[in-house]
């Protein structure tokens, strides 16, 4: 019992510490009464209502520039793989469609999320889509690896039924070879 009412002492005099000082730090000296919190924009620099909107007084500027197309590219690039993993994670091959474009796009990131894709979907109909675009592709990994999705979404589906009677025709053939002989 000692062991545990060590620590539990420890964390209730770190508490009380910790109550004290946000007490100390965070409330007003006794002089100066706080109703609320600090104005953050003193009036001398808020912006004057004769002032254009992107103007404050005393000749300071707001630094109000417009997105450089790097920065676009970057916020459509981030939209095109959020629509892929969209589409992707429904799980209905009718999706199939909406990814297709992308498996040819000049970006490799796009086309590896497309490719996933379509191979997260797990329809058959995905790999005659991998194919037609790795006739397309230039890369020869890529292709590579466009055929190898192809040829996965290709394999037949192993029914449970058979990964179960697998599953036990195993287990008594490791009971059998562990059971001495009789």
């Amino acid at each position: 019992m000692k062991s545990f009412a060590i620590p539990v002492v420890l964390l209730l005099s770190a508490m009380t510490a910790a109550v004290v000082a946000s007490r100390i730090l965070f409330s007003a000296p006794p002089s100066l009464p706080q109703t609320h919190a600090p104005d953050p924009f003193p009036p001398a620099s808020r912006p004057q209502s004769g002032n254009p909107p992107n103007e404050l007084a005393g000749n300071q500027r707001l630094s109000l520039q417009p997105p450089t197309s790097s920065d676009t590219a970057e916020t459509s690039k981030n939209g095109i793989l959020e629509d892929i993993q969209e589409a992707a994670s429904t799980y209905n091959p009718a999706q199939l469609p909406q990814i297709e474009p992308f498996l040819s796009h000049s970006d490799p990131e796009i086309r590896q999320a497309a490719r996933e894709g379509v191979v997260l979907l797990g329809d058959t109909a995905g790999a005659k889509m991998l194919r037609e675009a790795a006739s397309r592709a230039t890369d020869p990994t890529e292709i590579q690896q466009l055929r190898e999705m192809a040829d996965y979404l290709d394999l037949p589906p192993l029914p449970v039924e058979g990964i179960v009677a697998e599953l036990k025709a195993r287990k008594a053939a490791k009971a059998a070879a562990a059971s001495p002989p009789r």
